[in-house]
């Protein structure tokens, strides 16, 4: 099935990758300032944020890999499988982030996480960019795969304590707006964009 809604399912898993980039983004960003006397935000955060990135994404990769919305044969496969490992990987690793949270856990180890989400990041774009006829829609997709990277690095230092949370709040913000395109243009949805 072709367009909005054969890939519907992508649109809700960028809806719940928004939630996670953005209220995680703004909690870095200090936008809950502890001073309001609210307790606990770090739970708030993890369930209004976190976890349904992981929810929307892990249910986008089953769906990419037993769905099959491109096809059950050759590039169209391989496309699905390549689609369905980067929703799998965000969805563990914010269910990983979202549990953390919610529990009060070390974070550090998520921040691991992230170093091993770069190598497969760096190479499902590089992977991505062998894909013809290479089309705007392709392109828009690797910028908004690129848009991650600085989140993954951020949250690695920032679990680590070698840096400071606003820039990563921020680079989390760029990778919602990155998402939020993919929830609308890639899927058919923004029908007037100039994708072909």
């Amino acid at each position: 099935m072709v367009g909005a809604h054969g890939l519907t399912p992508l649109t809700f898993a960028m809806v719940g990758l928004v939630f996670a980039l953005y209220v995680n983004g703004a909690n870095l960003l200090g936008w809950f300032p502890v001073k309001e006397g609210f307790v606990l935000t770090g739970k708030t955060v993890a369930v209004a944020g976190s976890l349904m990135g992981a929810i929307t994404l892990l249910f986008d990769a089953i769906w990419f890999v037993s769905g099959s919305p491109f096809g059950t044969t050759g590039a169209a496969a391989s496309a699905q499988l390549v689609f369905g490992a980067i929703a799998g990987m965000y969805g563990l690793l914010w269910l990983a982030a979202g549990v953390a949270q919610l529990r009060g856990w070390d974070l550090r180890p998520v921040g691991q996480m992230c170093v091993a989400c770069i190598v497969f990041q760096v190479f499902e774009i590089a992977v991505i960019a062998t894909w013809t006829p290479f089309t705007n829609n392709l392109l828009g997709i690797e910028i908004a795969l690129v848009l991650f990277l600085p989140v993954l690095v951020g949250f690695y230092l920032v679990t680590h304590g070698r840096t400071g949370p606003h820039w990563v709040g921020w680079a989390c913000m760029a990778a919602a707006v990155g998402s939020f395109w993919l929830a609308f243009a890639p899927t058919g949805i923004a029908t007037w964009l100039p994708l072909s």
